[in-house]
């Protein structure tokens, strides 16, 4: 292969190799210590190439159901990798335990509705989604400037409803539709 069938190759799978590299960032976050300088490097490329690998998805017209599952399969372990790394350091209060508790219940059972009704697990991306993963994107940044308290209150409201909004958009759905934008807007729905 010589470099302009290379570099052709590239931009047919340029958001998908994005959105991949996220993933081997999050790896990556592992080995440096949590807020060390690398820490916040690597954690702003995971970040930035989750708000642009859907940007040259759109514009290079490569939207797919692969590039779909990829950014949702990344976006979780992104934050799972960033909870290996930084829950460890956090003593919670009971109310947060609770919330945390009750949100994440509300997710895993709204993804096995999706899983049973359209057999795929469906991850939306609904407004309040997106603003729920930019959220938790910052809130290592939160935690670190603000504290546990203020960050966790923000937290708990918008993940409380983007939850709870996946889950009605679920129920009364009767198609799978991964870019519904909210149930609040009379043209999302179905």
């Amino acid at each position: 292969m010589n470099m302009g069938e290379g570099m052709k190759r590239f931009r047919e799978n340029a958001a998908n190799l994005i959105t991949i590299s996220r993933i081997l960032f999050a790896f990556l976050m592992l080995l440096f210590p949590i807020y060390s300088t690398m820490f916040w490097i690597l954690y702003s490329l995971a970040g930035l190439s989750d708000i642009i690998d859907g940007t040259i998805a759109r514009k290079l017209n490569q939207k797919s159901k692969l590039g779909a599952i990829l950014d949702s399969l990344a976006d979780l372990i992104l934050f799972v990798i960033l909870s290996i790394i930084i829950l460890p350091t956090i003593t919670f209060p009971l109310w947060l335990i609770v919330s945390i508790s009750v949100i994440a219940s509300i997710r895993i059972f709204s993804y096995f509705l999706s899983f049973i009704k359209f057999h795929s697990f469906v991850s939306l991306h609904t407004y309040l989604n997106k603003l729920s993963g930019l959220l938790l994107f910052l809130s290592p940044l939160m935690l670190y400037f603000f504290g546990l308290e203020p960050s966790g209150i923000i937290l708990v409201v918008f993940t409380s409803l983007s939850s709870i909004e996946e889950l009605i958009i679920d129920i009364i759905s009767k198609t799978s539709d991964r870019d519904i934008k909210s149930i609040f807007l009379s043209s999302s729905r179905e």
